[in-house]
């Protein structure tokens, strides 16, 4: 596993603490369920079924 690390360590330069610092921002409580955070998604890709379900038939 060392080697690993180390090889990470080389080509990506942050610090656990740097990286600790840079991902540390507090998330709003809808944002931690996902059928809140992705919500949108699926209601959009259910808009374009629609619409391309009604121009399919009307070919």
């Amino acid at each position: 596993m060392s080697r690993i690390a180390g090889w990470l360590q080389e080509r990506v330069p942050v610090s656990g603490a740097d990286l600790r610092e840079l991902t540390n921002e507090p998330v709003p409580n809808h944002l931690k369920r996902w059928w809140f955070a992705l919500g949108g998604t699926p209601a959009y890709l259910f808009v374009v079924q629609i619409v391309t379900g009604i121009l399919l038939a009307v070919y």
